[in-house]
């Protein structure tokens, strides 16, 4: 199988903390339940690489943490093409309250590239970007990348015959709607971005869904505990994971997982319906764990029975 190219353009170190009755300006005792490399493209590359999809993994990351996130990312399916870069590797903090089953996020800028590191960057993309393979642009912007460089590249990629997947922030996605991407993975508050326009409830979702897919051949949308939609070719569905109370423990990284599953099914032939449940099922296993973006396999059979996908009436219904 062709490898899927994860683009990591502003990776990250993820601490996970678990404090509980966590109370803000109050000093709390925490412990630290996880420290590891991650940001959404490596959490992509995790997850494909669990489900036995070969990827490459290309991106920048500072000096400090190259050499760990060189051994942590390189495994059977993964291969690390992460680019060195003086400064440091942005961290992100997560605090767990098991009481209170919240998490709390504090995301942090990233790196300042300088022009030739991105220069350097684009010569990589642009020979790995090839026919029919997936190269699939995850996560926040990096310093001195804005919009209108992030759209160059995803032309580039377009030009070479490359099946284009974005899930990044609203700017970014923003900025390439237009273009005839191969998935998009919006959150509702990044589908009201992209369309410019408020998005108050499921008619706005199932509205807005149907009008990209017009353009883009595979929309998903999630809606955190409420479920996602996927739209293809004018058709629209809903999918819902009915878990157990208390079973959630963080939901950082299942995005990632559900982007990574999803991809996997319809690259090994799973129509659209199949390939939905399964992307449901490995973003419901990844909240149950307190690792962004790690996945078992036996953990997706087992919520996979729990995961249901409802075909919504709409003007077609093409979801092959």
């Amino acid at each position: 199988m062709d490898p899927v190219i994860t683009v990591c353009l502003n990776p990250a170190v993820d601490r996970v903390l678990e404090v509980r009755a966590l109370q803000p300006g109050q000093s709390h005792d925490g412990r630290i339940l996880l420290s590891s490399p991650a940001g959404k493209g490596i959490n992509i590359s995790r997850a494909l690489s669990t489900l036995g999809i070969p990827n490459i993994a290309i991106g920048f990351v500072g000096a400090d943490r190259y050499d760990e996130f060189e051994q942590t990312i390189n495994d059977r399916y993964t291969r690390s093409q992460l680019m060195r870069v003086e400064g440091k590797t942005r961290e992100n903090i997560t605090l767990i309250d098991p009481e209170a089953g919240q998490a709390t996020h504090i995301r942090v800028h990233g790196l300042d590239l300088t022009e030739p590191e991105i220069n350097r960057f684009e010569r990589k993309l642009n020979l790995l970007a090839r026919k029919g393979r997936v190269v699939v642009f995850a996560g926040s912007l990096p310093g001195n990348v804005d919009c209108s460089r992030f759209r160059s590249m995803v032309e580039n990629c377009l030009r070479s015959g490359a099946r284009v997947a974005v899930d990044a922030g609203p700017e970014a996605l923003r900025a390439v709607r237009d273009l005839p991407l191969w998935l998009i993975k919006p959150s509702v508050e990044e589908l009201a971005a992209i369309v410019d326009a408020p998005v108050s409830g499921d008619e706005d979702i199932v509205r807005y869904g149907l009008q990209l897919s017009r353009s883009i051949h595979q929309v998903l949308v999630t809606c955190w505990a409420a479920g996602a939609y996927v739209f293809v070719d004018g058709s629209a569905m809903l999918g819902q994971v009915d878990l157990e109370e208390g079973l959630v423990r963080s939901a950082v990284g299942s995005g990632d997982c559900m982007l990574a599953a999803f991809i996997a099914a319809r690259l090994g032939g799973l129509n659209v319906k199949e390939a939905f449940r399964e992307s449901l099922a490995a973003a419901a296993a990844s909240a149950a764990s307190v690792q962004p973006g790690r996945i078992d396999e036996e953990a997706i059979i087992d919520v996979l029975f729990h995961a249901d996908v409802e075909p919504l009436d709409t003007q077609e219904d093409r979801p092959e």
